[in-house]
């Protein structure tokens, strides 16, 4: 805006002092992002524009590095935006128009991108996302990531590991467990290079995650260490709450069945998630432990809190199936193999079903 200023007051020479400060800054300063290349555009179609009015014009005008940037901002800023499109329009189940995606990708597949780390890393992450089969693209941007967290703001940064958890989690949903090790890596990550905090604050999804991805790889020292050195980080209203939770599954998978029943008796259900697990923990508990009569009672009572909700979505036909089967073991002669082998068939044949794996561990 200055630089513009003395453009259009005819200051030829303040003109020119400002811009070569505001370039020779552009250039120290750390970040390589989209904005950085839209900053450099913007400053030089000012010389650009400068140029006619100037009252010595030694030299023809700089018209390639506007261009040069603006195709560089654009590209950049083109597959973010399609990463974050590609990321949740499953969810919302609704289509979204990116003009010339396709060029752009065919365009950056042929092109030398290496020392533009904006370009690379979310080329990277929408491939990794478009195409769930292919593993080299998830692991360029593992490397990218490794070696250019730095180059982005930090809340940009905190946004480029959580796409490429997102990677691991669709990975996971499609049955590849070894993605339970890479999206806990990347949390790892980014809790070290300190980017995962916004204003100070852990979000409880990011917490959650990575206690529960630690736990399923049976990382129960430092996951204990991990809920104890971020509680002070969460969202001061759920704290307490949320740190319980999770000391709650902790010991749940320890396993210290006991212990992990009196912390559940300490957390608040208002969040309909926590109290769906909650109750999955339980029954599982009383299961292990032989409580049956309790365990009757819950099975009852979880009935008629699904039936209850109408704001849980898919998670209702999970949590009823976990609820049915549940029974059936229990009334099923399990030392028959036929019995056995015939609740193994539905259980397998039944998509939506919450603690899937556990049932049928049962039934081994």
């Amino acid at each position: 805006l200055l630089c513009r200023a003395f453009r259009k007051r005819g200051g030829d020479k303040l003109f020119e002092k400002e811009i070569n400060s505001a370039l020779a800054f552009q250039e120290k300063q750390p970040y390589r992002n989209a904005h950085f290349h839209f900053n450099n555009y913007l400053l030089h179609i000012e010389r650009v524009e400068a140029y006619p009015t100037q009252k010595e014009r030694t030299k023809e005008p700089e018209l390639q590095k506007p261009i040069d940037e603006l195709t560089l901002f654009y590209i950049s800023d083109i597959l973010k935006q399609s990463c974050g499109v590609l990321s949740v329009q499953a969810m919302m189940k609704k289509n979204y128009t990116m003009n010339f995606l396709e060029e752009v990708l065919a365009h950056v597949e042929i092109t030398d991108y290496s020392k533009m780390p904006a370009i690379e890393i979310y080329f990277n992450v929408y491939k990794a996302l478009s195409d769930l089969n292919e593993e080299k693209y998830f692991n360029q941007l593992k490397f990218l990531i490794n070696k250019n967290w730095a180059s982005f703001p930090p809340e940009e940064s905190r946004a480029i590991y959580l796409l490429a958890v997102n990677c691991c989690i669709k990975r996971l949903n499609k049955g590849n467990r070894k993605y339970i090790r890479e999206a806990f890596e990347l949390y790892k990550s980014g809790l070290e290079n300190k980017v995962l905090l916004e204003n100070g604050v852990l979000s409880t999804f990011t917490y959650n995650n990575t206690s529960r991805l630690g736990l399923a790889l049976e990382e129960i020292d430092w996951v204990e260490k991990f809920l104890e050195d971020y509680k002070p980080y969460l969202p001061y209203a759920e704290r307490d709450n949320i740190f319980t939770y999770n000391m709650a599954y902790l010991n749940f998978k320890k396993p210290d069945y006991e212990k992990a029943m009196g912390l559940l008796q300490k957390v608040d259900f208002k969040d309909v998630l926590y109290n769906l697990d909650s109750r999955s923990m339980l029954l599982r508990i009383y299961y292990e432990l032989g409580y049956y009569d309790a365990l009757d009672s819950l099975l009852d009572s979880f009935n008629v809190y699904l039936g209850r909700r109408k704001d849980i979505g898919y998670h209702k036909d999970n949590y009823a199936n976990l609820i049915r089967f549940v029974k059936k073991i229990l009334k099923a002669n399990l030392s028959d193999k036929a019995q056995r082998n015939k609740l193994i068939e539905e259980i397998e044949a039944t998509q939506a079903i919450a603690e899937k794996p556990w049932l049928l561990e049962q039934l081994k």
